[in-house]
């Protein structure tokens, strides 16, 4: 199996979808070299920040953002890497916003994932 770059990327309170994720992480890496965790939330009242702060290490990097110009400084340098996958939690308008820049940065859409329903997913990513 092909090792791949996990990208978690979600707005406010969407933080509470990736903990799972993080934590099935820390003790498990396998077949996944990094995995970043960037989080926006301009009220700056980030949901268990402390909690995910302590477990990251040379494999694990958490980005708390509270303003849009630095979260698209992130997301642009998290699109150069090769082979990652992108997972992306938020608003409708959000989600529609990162698959655009995403897409306009050749991201194929096989890597990227988000949280609706198969039924609706199609409608974001066609889009």
């Amino acid at each position: 199996m092909k090792s791949i770059n996990i990208d978690l990327i979600s707005m406010g309170v969407g933080i509470a979808t990736m903990r799972p994720l993080i934590l099935s992480f820390i003790n498990d890496k396998t077949n996944i070299p990094c995995l970043s965790n960037i989080n926006i939330d301009s009220s700056d009242k980030f949901v268990f920040r402390n909690q995910l702060d302590k477990l990251a290490d040379e494999n694990y990097k958490n980005y708390w953002i509270n303003s849009r110009k630095e979260f698209y400084e992130i997301l642009s340098q998290s699109m150069k890497s090769e082979d990652a996958m992108y997972y992306v939690v938020g608003s409708d308008a959000f989600i529609k916003d990162i698959i655009q820049r995403l897409r306009a940065n050749n991201v194929k859409i096989d890597d990227i994932v988000i949280d609706r329903k198969d039924e609706r997913k199609q409608k974001f990513l066609e889009d």
